[in-house]
């Protein structure tokens, strides 16, 4: 087992964050993005079309001619619950960006989950699958093992482990247990020297979200045990998961009032740091349209004590400038982004009234609501799932 600060505590430095996020901005500001991505899942007899909500995305082959994907939709889920999906897209040319009808659904990796997150452990063939398993009595964080993409794609998976909802938070020695654990993301995978066994002993360091008031950002890291051979495992597991502090008072510091939540991951090509790019709501207004109005994208340098997390100044041609639910994944020479729009921004009234939010009752804290402006966004920009790419070098030369 690995301590937290093993993985989490990144290079101690803030030196690149404000630079990585002006050439995220730039690069993401100047690419061609598709909006409102939908796929079918239905039949050839009965088509039917949802959005990719959450997706993301991991290499579809060595080759990077092929992407997969997953998402989640009401479409399909059990009892009022997600089902959470993979598909996968063919490649006409390195960084191309696969709209609507070019996606193909595979499998249904669960009837009652969302926010899917796909990890190669380095070294092997394996796959390390993390989501939000969904239930009426709280959510929960899940980590599957794959043999390799084919099994993925088969959902034929060696051991599934249901992490526990224990937290040790802000100023406490003590762990407790919590509703809701959810949006995980899988930082990094150190596998065991074990002659080639199934990811046995691999040390696997997780960021997520977590309940309290508001959501709040949590860190936590297990060593993922063996697989048997045969039949698929299912296992309840104990971890290690904390608060995640400096994380959290970069947001804070950077005005965010509200939830934090999903983040991607961007680590250097040449050395030069590892970054969050996380969504964090600026009014403390939860699932009110003000809350779903104010997410933004924020880029946190890992170690990084003592500054704020730099907000990306995105506004694109149609003035959308709400994002939410970022992954970034690396396919060669590019670099996949992709985020989830929110409806509210296409609802001008809505939108118009989100400045004044300090004023309404039902925005408690806003202490940014007046720098962050909108007007009602449209097209081409739409609600649902956005996809980009841009190259590697853009980000990090």
């Amino acid at each position: 087992m690995f301590a937290h600060g093993d993985w989490a505590a990144g290079c101690g430095s803030c030196d690149g964050q404000a630079q990585t996020a002006a050439n995220l901005e730039a690069a993401i500001a100047a690419s061609e993005p598709v909006f409102h991505l939908q796929i079918d899942v239905g039949s050839p007899e009965a088509p039917l079309m949802v959005t990719m909500d959450c997706l993301e995305i991991f290499p579809g082959d060595d080759e990077g001619t092929a992407l997969l994907g997953t998402f989640h939709s009401g479409q399909g889920g059990a009892d009022g619950h997600n089902a959470l999906y993979l598909a996968q897209a063919t490649l006409d040319h390195p960084g191309d960006v696969p709209g609507t009808g070019r996606w193909s659904p595979i499998t249904k990796l669960s009837p009652s989950a969302s926010m899917g997150y796909l990890k190669q452990v380095p070294g092997s063939d394996e796959v390390l699958l993390a989501f939000e398993l969904e239930t009426h009595s709280g959510n929960r964080i899940v980590l599957r093992l794959y043999e390799d993409r084919a099994a993925l794609g088969a959902n034929a998976w060696l051991k599934e482990l249901q992490l526990d909802n224990s937290v040790t938070g802000a100023g406490s020695a003590w762990p407790t247990n919590m509703h809701n654990l959810g949006t995980p993301s899988i930082a990094s995978v150190v596998p065991a020297d074990c002659g080639g066994c199934a990811c046995a002993g691999c040390a696997v360091g997780l960021y997520f979200h977590y309940y309290t008031t508001t959501d709040l950002p949590g860190r936590g890291s297990l060593s993922f045990p063996p697989a048997a051979s045969g039949a698929p495992e299912v296992a309840s597991f104990s971890w290690q998961a904390s608060f995640a502090e400096h994380e959290n008072n970069a947001m804070r510091m950077a005005q965010a009032d509200g939830k934090i939540g999903a983040r991607a991951q961007l680590d250097s090509t040449s050395g030069g740091g590892s970054f969050l790019l996380y969504e964090a709501q600026m009014a403390e207004a939860g699932e009110s349209y003000f809350g779903w109005l104010s997410w933004r994208l924020l880029l946190y340098q890992r170690g990084c004590v003592g500054q704020p997390a730099a907000q990306l100044g995105l506004a694109f041609d149609s003035n959308l400038v709400t994002l939410a639910n970022p992954h970034a994944t690396v396919v060669g020479d590019w670099m996949y982004v992709t985020a989830f729009v929110p409806s509210e921004p296409f609802d001008a009234a809505k939108a118009a009234s989100y400045a004044e939010c300090e004023d309404h009752a039902e925005c408690s804290q806003c202490s940014s609501c007046a720098d962050n402006p909108m007007v009602g966004a449209g097209p081409p920009a739409a609600a649902g799932p956005m996809i980009t790419s841009i190259r590697v070098s853009q980000l990090f030369g």
